[in-house]
């Protein structure tokens, strides 16, 4: 059966992407960790690596690869090239004599060693062995953060900070030392001052509700982007590409009708997200509402529901902006006008939408009890999941390669356009 495999990022301290923390587990997994389940974890490390593909999932990234103490002790591990992956002992690993030494052999071989700072603690010659310490800040007092990553910084090991709730704990944890912070939590709006969506986000909006809008003809949506001359040179680029079987398209009502309208909202969403996140933590958060949206699209067809597809890529594509433009969701869900069973999806995850996205939530953060949950209340397989996700992955990072290439183009676009509004003023 394939295996459960996710990813969340790593960032540095200015917000860069500099790894992915994997999760795995195979699907049927619930025996200990101990001579029988040596080999089930070995499997589990071969299936990762060489069947599900690591370097798929982190895209060409460092990836903090979960091993168990069994699979670091037998020499499992050295199925990993040093430098593909950081070895990440599970939580609650017994650090003994014996680890230590492997450890020690190890990291000699060039293998680099993180550790759960509670786990590694407890044995002065694994501290100094290790090249990563994760700490659960969640755990600690707030004003004790300071004095614990002191502590541990005299040890020499780099420090990755898990459970980060919000900036402000974030900052607190890079002026106590920490280098490196885990996942997309802090990147939840906590009390945020109230501000409105930027003027291209704005003219999105209008153009899809106008899209929407039965009542309306061409000729008003082709005007609505005569408006904006960025939008209008993306759109002839679009249909112009050989894929659209389009060639030579020089008129805006043309491309209009050539891809209908339902194409035409789709592509404007992409580029709404796309559009939001320029770099770090926001391009990431670009990247997981495009993996999520081709996964929600791809569940609705395992799930027998094919009709379903292009509602469930709107919720998983919408999922983040929230996030994205530092706006309430309930605000975005009554611009964007949106159907009601999506608008429920969105703001309470409920009915068979919100399921969906649920589920998708529930895998990317390795929350497997509740993907099986969720997959048996959905009626389908768990093992249809695994591919779903490393496509969607690869799939995102292509539409998101492709907005680089038209950000490209943007900045002189827009000082046409402000130089043509001058001079029509």
């Amino acid at each position: 059966m394939p295996l459960f495999l996710s990813r969340q990022p790593i960032f540095d301290a200015n917000e860069n992407l500099v790894a992915y923390d994997l999760s795995y587990l195979a699907p049927d997994d619930t025996v200990p960790d101990d001579v029988e389940s040596a080999l089930a974890a070995e499997r589990m490390l071969l299936e990762a690596c060489f069947v599900q593909g690591i370097d798929r999932v982190a895209e060409g990234r460092p990836a903090f690869l979960p091993v168990s103490r069994s699979v670091v002790v037998r020499g499992s591990v050295r199925v990993v090239h040093p430098h593909r992956a950081v070895l990440s002992l599970v939580p609650g690993t017994v650090v003994d004599a014996e680890l230590v030494a492997t450890c020690q052999l190890l990291a000699k071989d060039g293998y680099k060693i993180a550790a759960q700072a509670t786990d590694a603690i407890r044995s002065p010659a694994f501290m100094r062995t290790v090249h990563m310490l994760r700490l659960d800040v969640s755990q600690l007092p707030t004003n004790s953060v300071g004095r614990v990553a002191a502590g541990l910084g005299t040890h020499g090991a780099r420090l990755l900070a898990t459970g980060v709730h919000n900036r402000a704990m974030r900052d607190r944890c890079f002026e106590a030392g920490i280098e490196l912070f885990h996942g997309y939590r802090l990147t939840r709006p906590e009390v945020l001052p109230r501000r409105d969506v930027g003027i291209d986000h704005v003219a999105a909006f209008r153009l899809m509700k106008s899209i929407r809008d039965t009542s309306l003809s061409d000729v008003a949506i082709e005007e609505g982007f005569r408006r904006d001359v960025a939008l209008t040179y993306k759109l002839l680029r679009l249909v112009n590409a050989a894929s659209m079987g389009g060639r030579d398209i020089h008129t805006i009502g043309h491309a209009i009708r050539l891809l209908g309208r339902e194409t035409l909202y789709r592509w404007l969403s992409l580029l709404l997200v796309s559009g939001a996140g320029e770099r770090g933590v926001g391009r990431e958060l670009a990247h997981l509402s495009l993996t999520r949206a081709r996964f929600c699209e791809w569940v609705a067809d395992a799930c027998g529901i094919r009709k379903a597809g292009g509602s469930l890529f709107m919720v998983g594509l919408f999922s983040m902006l929230d996030t994205l433009l530092s706006a309430d969701m309930e605000e975005l869900v009554v611009r964007l006008e949106l159907a009601p069973d999506v608008a429920a999806a969105l703001t309470r995850r409920a009915d068979f939408y919100g399921e969906v996205l649920a589920l998708s939530e529930a895998y990317e953060t390795g929350d497997w009890a509740t993907v099986q949950s969720l997959c048996a209340s959905l009626g389908m397989q768990p093992s249809a999941l695994p591919p779903l996700y490393v496509d969607a992955i690869g799939w995102a990072r292509t539409q998101l390669a492709e907005s680089v290439q038209r950000d490209e183009t943007n900045a002189v676009l827009r000082k046409v356009s402000g130089t043509a509004r001058a001079l029509s003023a």
